[in-house]
């Protein structure tokens, strides 16, 4: 393997803590949205269809993170790949970094520095 190769666990460990930390954030901007577009009164059915858009959004980018997370308790650690290539289309930078470092980041530990329990 190259010197750009990481555990595919831990790559994909990441991803799912990613996914999860979008999740978060969408829910906090849910619940701010909520809150402004209601203001005290009864949502109308264009808004109320906007919000539970949103929510189906969250819902389904929980069950990405899930998915992912699992998925990566089930790959043996020896199984690296190369993710330069695929790091390389991702246009933003932190996130590009982060993935980089799969191979020294702990599976267990959110990207930002918060601690996450995986699903088992």
């Amino acid at each position: 393997m190259s010197e750009n190769s990481a555990p595919l666990n831990r790559v994909l460990s990441i991803v799912g803590l990613e996914i999860w930390q979008l999740t978060e954030s969408l829910s906090i901007l849910e619940t701010a949205l909520q809150d402004s577009i209601a203001g005290g009164r009864t949502l109308d059915s264009t808004a109320t269809s906007q919000l539970q858009s949103i929510d189906l959004i969250t819902q389904t980018l929980t069950a990405l993170s899930e998915f992912t997370l699992t998925l990566a308790t089930l790959i043996p650690s020896h199984v690296e790949a190369d993710i330069t290539g695929a790091v390389k289309s991702i246009k933003l930078s932190d996130l590009a970094a982060r993935l980089m470092d799969a191979d020294l980041q702990s599976s267990t530990e959110q990207p930002h520095g918060n601690t996450f329990q995986t699903f088992e």
